[in-house]
């Protein structure tokens, strides 16, 4: 796992993230600009995921901008549960502002590429 130094993965690895499994909400936002309607909208991803707990259940909020590259994957069966969000930085890659690579791990249920994400735990 390449956090390549990166305080935000850094912070994201020690709120324990394999303990958030459960999938509560997943949000696809496609946000077109106001200042320049000929640009390419840009999309925007939310994930909302709450702990196996039964009581306090907590919940981790997760927002990705940029998306580039989806790939979503629904399971067969009928919970859809996130093993490990897997979050890496390819900035050495040079790509064109995407600086991270992320990765449902066990079950390739989810993967992209964005330019920047953002935590809540409540």
């Amino acid at each position: 796992m390449n956090i390549a130094n990166d305080e935000k993965i850094t912070q994201y690895y020690a709120l324990s993230p394999q303990k958030f499994s459960v999938l509560e909400k997943l949000i696809i936002e496609q946000n077109f600009s106001q200042k320049n309607p000929a640009s390419a909208p840009e999309l925007d991803l939310e994930i909302q995921l709450r702990t196996n707990e039964e009581s306090p259940s907590r919940r981790l909020t997760l927002k990705f901008h940029g998306i580039r590259d989806l790939h979503l994957q629904q399971p067969s069966w009928s919970v859809f549960i996130l093993t490990l969000i897997e979050i890496t930085s390819i900035e050495d890659r040079q790509w064109e502002s995407i600086k991270y690579s992320v990765n449902e791990t066990e079950d390739e249920t989810l993967s992209f590429l964005c330019q920047d994400f953002e935590m809540h735990v409540t």
